[in-house]
C-alpha cells in the first residue's frame, strides 16, 4: 500500500479527517489562507503534529460549535470555501470570542472532528430508539436509552450531549423527535447569548444555498425592485395625467358657465322695459344695477 494512502487511512480511523468536509464542499485543493487574519502563519502550519494540550471545557465545545455553525451558514461563502480558509475562519471566530485561548487551528479542527463524529453516532443511536416507537416513552426517556445504546455499541460514554443540544435542530444532526418550536432563525452568536448557560437557544436553520445561487437570488430580487419601481412610475404618470385632464375639464366647464352668464347679462342689459308694469321695471332695473356693480368690481380688482 502506498505510504500516503496508508497514512490517510490511519488518520481516518483515528478521527483526524472530518467526513463532513466532503458533504459541505470544504476541500483542501487550494492552499488559500484566510485574508486579513493573524492566524495565517498558524493555518499554514496547522498540519504539524503538536503536543496534546489541556482538555476542552464544555464552554469551549459550545463556542467551537457556534463558530463552526456561524461560519458554515454564511449565505455567500459558507458552502464553497477551501478547507484551510474555512477552518481558519472558524478559529478566528473562536479566538475573537475567547481572547485568552491558546488553541491552535489544528487543535480546533481535530476537536470539531471528534464532536461531529461522536454526535453523528449518537444521532444514529437515537434514531434506532425512536424507530421502536414505544408507547408512553418521553423525549427524555428516548435520550437516556440512546445513551445506553451508544455505550453498548461503541463501548464508551457519549460525552457531547451539550453539543448535540445545539446541533440537533440542524438537518445533518436532526432526529425525528418533535420540536417545541420549528421557527427558523440564524444561530445566536456568543455576542447575543449568555455563555454561562450555553448556546442552546439556536433554532432550526437550513444550510444556505451556494454562492452562485445566492447571487442569482439577489439579482432576481433587484430585478423585481426595478420592475416595481417602473410600475410605480407609470402609475404616477397616469394619475398625474388624469389630474391634469380633470383640471382642464373643470376649467372648460367654468368657462362655459362664464360665457352663459355673460350672454344672460347682456340680454338683461339690452332689455326694453318701457312696455312693462312698475313691478317688472323695478325687478329688471335691480338686475341691471347688480350686473353693473359686479362689472365695476371686477374691473377694479383687475
Amino acid at each position: 500500500m502506498d505510504s500516503r494512502n496508508y497514512s490517510s487511512f490511519i488518520d481516518l480511523v483515528r478521527g483526524n479527517i472530518n467526513l463532513e468536509d466532503e458533504i459541505f464542499d470544504v476541500t483542501e485543493s487550494s492552499p488559500l489562507l484566510v485574508e486579513d487574519s493573524p492566524l495565517n502563519d498558524e493555518v499554514a502550519t496547522s498540519k504539524k503534529k503538536q503536543a496534546r494540550g489541556v482538555n476542552f471545557s464544555v464552554e469551549e465545545d459550545k463556542l467551537l460549535v457556534a463558530a463552526w455553525l456561524n461560519t458554515s451558514v454564511d449565505p455567500v461563502y459558507g458552502n464553497e470555501q477551501h478547507k484551510t480558509t474555512f477552518y481558519g475562519k472558524v478559529a478566528k471566530y473562536f479566538m475573537d470570542h475567547k481572547t485568552d485561548s491558546t488553541r491552535s487551528v489544528a487543535s480546533l479542527t481535530t476537536r470539531w472532528g471528534t464532536i461531529n463524529r461522536e454526535t453523528v453516532k449518537f444521532v444514529g443511536s437515537l434514531a434506532k430508539i425512536e424507530a421502536k416507537n414505544e408507547s408512553g416513552t418521553t423525549a427524555h426517556d428516548k435520550i437516556e436509552k440512546a445513551k445506553e445504546l451508544f455505550k453498548e455499541i461503541h463501548g464508551s460514554v457519549f460525552q457531547f450531549e451539550h453539543c448535540w443540544l445545539i446541533l440537533k435542530d440542524y438537518p445533518k444532526w436532526a432526529s425525528t423527535m418533535p420540536r417545541g418550536d420549528s421557527r427558523k432563525e440564524m444561530p445566536q452568536t456568543p455576542d447575543l447569548i449568555d455563555q454561562g448557560v450555553g448556546v442552546d437557544g439556536i433554532m432550526d436553520f437550513e444550510r444556505p444555498i451556494g454562492r452562485k445561487a445566492e447571487k442569482a437570488n439577489r439579482k432576481r430580487k433587484d430585478d423585481g425592485k426595478d420592475i416595481a419601481t417602473e410600475y410605480l412610475k407609470k402609475k404616477m404618470k397616469v394619475l398625474e395625467e388624469g389630474c391634469v385632464a380633470e383640471k382642464e375639464r373643470v376649467r372648460i366647464k367654468a368657462e362655459k358657465f362664464r360665457l352663459q352668464e355673460l350672454k344672460e347679462n347682456e340680454r338683461i342689459m339690452m332689455l326694453d322695459t318701457s312696455g312693462m308694469n312698475e313691478d317688472q321695471k323695478d325687478f329688471y332695473d335691480g338686475l341691471k344695477k347688480e350686473i353693473l356693480a359686479k362689472q365695476r368690481s371686477s374691473h377694479s380688482l383687475g
